[in-house]
């Protein structure tokens, strides 16, 4: 059985092209089952991808008629209620990865926020704001699989310079080396109240824990060790927000954010010299509260 979905595609063909390129790395990332999708022809083929539902044999993303479709072959039966979560799930998905018309900024934004800042949710922010950006690129350091030895860590700038913004560890890690590297870049810090954020980080480690047996290699290089505890994600955190601090003070390429609190539009937009967009700020992959 076969089903799919479409939604428009706004991107520039050149973006497009890395965005494919971009899920075919991420999936095969995150595979326990070695290389599950390559690219063929403009095409993104993929087998058994663990970031999608074990029902889901193989499948393909591609461009056709102004328009991001992808097809999947199903493996066995599955309620129409099953195929409808998905599809809404997936169109959500494109239209995040696919659905902002983008055209190159005056220069490179780099997002350094720890991990359950806010980090997504500014990417995308940027996204509607016509700044192609992407969120977690562990390969710009090496890193093609989440069982990879931080020894492999090295930077790649000439990966980095196909990008717009960047976002996520191990970018956020990076600060010192990309601000030399790349002379006038913005960097953007997202903050949270530590209340929230701090539940929020561990759930979000230990989830990876319990998916892989340990954290994936991006989260080793950033909390030091296969496994987290609680104390040590503090600790990690508020070192990092002591250094940044530290090493922008009295920058002006420098903006410090938390999103949860007014309207960020209006110092983001400030930041990078932009109109204010007539739309809701985003503000994806909220953890539910009890």
């Amino acid at each position: 059985m076969k089903f799919s979905v479409s939604v428009p595609c706004a991107l520039p063909p050149r973006y497009v092209e890395l965005t494919c390129l971009n899920l075919c790395r991420l999936m095969n990332y995150y595979s326990t089952e070695g290389i599950v999708s390559h690219i063929d022809e403009g095409r993104l083929l993929y087998k058994k991808s663990n970031l999608f539902p074990e029902w889901i044999d193989s499948g393909e993303i591609y461009i056709a008629a102004g328009s991001v479709k992808v097809n999947f072959t199903i493996n066995r039966h599955v309620s129409i209620d099953e195929i409808a979560v998905l599809k809404e799930f997936m169109i959500k998905e494109l239209q995040v990865f696919f659905g902002n018309s983008v055209q190159p900024f005056k220069t490179r934004i780099f997002c350094i926020g720890w991990p359950k800042t806010g980090t997504t949710s500014i990417t995308q922010a940027l996204g509607i704001l016509g700044i192609y950006s992407w969120h977690f690129a562990p390969w710009v350091v090496g890193y093609h699989h989440f069982s990879d030895e931080i020894t492999k860590f090295q930077i790649n700038l000439a990966e980095i310079e196909q990008y717009d913004a960047l976002s996520d560890i191990p970018v956020s890690l990076l600060y010192r080396e990309l601000d030399e590297a790349f002379p006038g870049s913005l960097f953007i810090f997202t903050t949270r109240e530590i209340e929230s954020w701090h539940p929020s980080a561990v759930a979000d480690a230990e989830g990876i824990e319990k998916r892989f047996g340990r954290l994936d290699v991006a989260y080793r290089l950033a909390y030091g060790s296969d496994k987290s505890t609680s104390e040590q994600i503090l600790a990690k955190y508020r070192l990092h927000e002591q250094k940044v601090i530290e090493y922008f003070s009295g920058r002006a390429n420098f903006l410090s954010i938390d999103i949860t609190q007014g309207n960020p539009w209006e110092s983001l937009c400030s930041f990078l010299d932009l109109p204010i967009p007539d739309i809701l700020f985003p503000h994806l992959n909220q953890r539910p509260t009890n």
